[in-house]
């Protein structure tokens, strides 16, 4: 059928549906290039299934179809939606399967009468916000979006029952999936999930709500404990900070070499819960550098001590910060000036 003949039929088709003044209409496969223009008088229509055709744009005259429920454009060469799409607002159903769409707007949030949102194969990389204002939506279809986190605010959704989000970066899926009372089914398959989550989802949907409070219930375990790392130059005052932390009074202290370990008592001054910090103070000496690096670790609080009448440069903060880096990326890190001057301690 050439593409001359295919748009006549197409005419002919829409022909037939003004004169039945028929609700849907499918013109699927017809390898259209662009769509007839007598196709925004079927102001009655409630379903238009545009798949498979060749269109690169939607035609501005298809707003006029303000009784469109569902419309499909699957394996279509979309490259963007128009902004005027907001005006179908009683779209129950939006299918945007294997499009060439790479990102969308985000006044699709005011579909808020959306039922059922396909995304499929559009490269999002990120879940887009503006979903978390689609109540209603009870179905939502991400497959091979490239996305790589399941955001928290994913419970705004409330009347999701079902959520595809296979063939993606994902490894894990936050707790807040279990406040969706709805949700019936997660597919979660093709993803470089958590072993243990992986194990869950093979066992069914039940097991992975099961592993996700569970996991919340280990989290909540309150250890007021913590680790506590000082670094810095030799006799940057390390070890008085220490002193300081455990509330004793100022002493001349001997250059520390290695590492000196000791447990610190403290308290929450705002709860007066009692806190205990494993302390440990590293001498600043440069040969002992290559060492410390193996006693790095990411759950831990790190302090860079100098003395700020020497400046940073002479400090070398920049560089401690570094070497802590390069071992734990994610590290917390403090910068604490010490030696404000006689009888000041800082």
């Amino acid at each position: 059928m050439s593409k001359t003949r295919a748009y006549s039929k197409a005419e002919e088709k829409i022909d037939r549906a003004r004169r039945a003044n028929a609700k849907e209409l499918d013109l699927s496969r017809f390898r259209l290039n662009k769509l007839p223009e007598s196709l925004g008088t079927l102001k009655q229509l409630q379903v238009l299934n545009l798949a498979n055709n060749h269109i690169t744009i939607l035609p501005g005259f298809l707003r006029e179809l303000t009784h469109l429920r569902e419309l499909y454009l699957r394996n279509v060469p979309l490259r963007e939606l128009p902004e005027w799409i907001v005006e179908l607002n009683q779209l129950q159903v939006l299918a945007l399967v294997d499009t060439q769409i790479t990102s969308l707007p985000d006044s699709l949030g005011k579909l808020r009468n959306l039922r059922r949102l396909y995304l499929d194969g559009i490269p999002l990389g990120v879940l887009p916000k503006w979903i978390s204002k689609l109540t209603f939506l009870e179905e939502l279809s991400c497959s091979y979006t490239r996305i790589d986190l399941v955001p928290e605010w994913i419970n705004c959704v409330t009347n999701l029952h079902t959520f595809y989000l296979d063939h993606n970066n994902i490894t894990a899926i936050p707790y807040t999936i279990t406040e969706l009372k709805n949700l019936q089914k997660i597919d979660i398959y093709g993803n470089p999930l958590d072993p243990e989550l992986y194990a869950a989802y093979k066992e069914g949907f039940p097991a992975v709500i099961g592993y996700l409070r569970a996991k919340a219930e280990r989290e909540q375990i309150i250890l007021n404990e913590a680790k506590l790392i000082m670094v810095g130059e030799g006799e940057v005052g390390k070890t008085c900070l220490m002193d300081a932390l455990e509330g004793k009074d100022w002493q001349e202290h001997n250059t520390t070499h290695g590492i000196d370990i000791r447990e610190i008592k403290t308290s929450d001054p705002a709860s007066d819960t009692e806190l205990t910090l494993n302390g440990w103070d590293f001498g600043g000496q440069r040969v002992y550098r290559p060492t410390h690096q193996l006693f790095f670790s990411s759950p831990a609080v790190y302090l860079v001590v100098w003395k700020p009448r020497e400046g940073p440069q002479q400090g070398f903060v920049k560089e401690w910060i570094k070497l802590i880096k390069h071992r734990e990326p994610d590290a917390k890190i403090l910068v604490v000036a010490t030696h404000g001057g006689p009888g000041a301690r800082r």
